[in-house]
């Protein structure tokens, strides 16, 4: 039996990956469709023989105050579907497409998180895993949570936004047993 908190965190990590695939990928990789994945700038693509990979970037602007985060998407296509999801900070105020409205850098939380479906669109309850940068807290996955119901996607191409995220290793999906990933559900053995 696991106690309320890490049961509340479980909940909440499965509902965010669950709102981000809906959000962007309609549960599923369209890679010649029409979803909000594919109408966010494409950052790098490979496509090397049985595998497929996308980089792909938006903002996540709050809709009431004036702050975002990040949200950089790495899809891989081979015989699973993989996708991470890594939502940081931003660095610094950036202008968006009106000249007077700008978002800034968050002030009460930090933010650097990776989320991970490793068969995406699957009804595979272990392939679900979550990565706090920081260090986890039930609160700052609540926040994130509040955070993106109540914002939009704001498509921004400007490559610099996301540089430093292209080759870190927590924008990817884990390999199987990195230890910095947790299952958000795992499946136990018989």
């Amino acid at each position: 039996m696991h106690e309320p908190e890490q049961q509340i965190l479980k909940i909440t990590k499965k509902y965010i990956i669950d709102y981000l695939n809906a959000l962007c990928f309609e549960n599923t990789v369209s890679w010649c469709g029409c979803d909000q994945f594919n109408e966010m700038p494409l950052f790098n693509a490979e496509d090397d023989g049985g595998q497929k990979q996308e980089q792909r970037g938006c903002l996540l602007v709050h809709k009431r105050f004036p702050q975002a985060l990040r949200m950089l998407i790495t899809s891989v296509e081979t015989a699973k579907q993989q996708v991470c999801y890594r939502i940081v900070d931003i660095k610094k105020q950036i202008k968006l497409d009106n000249p007077n409205r700008k978002v800034i850098p968050f002030s009460y939380i930090r933010l650097d998180l990776s989320i991970s479906d490793l068969n995406l669109g699957l009804e595979d309850l272990s392939s679900y895993s979550f990565y706090d940068n920081i260090n986890e807290s039930k609160d700052r996955i609540i926040d994130l949570l509040r955070f993106l119901l109540d914002c939009s996607v704001f498509v921004i191409d400007e490559r610099e936004l996301f540089e430093d995220l292209f080759n870190d290793i927590f924008s990817f999906s884990p390999l199987p047993g990195d230890v910095h990933y947790k299952p958000i559900y795992g499946v136990e053995k018989v």
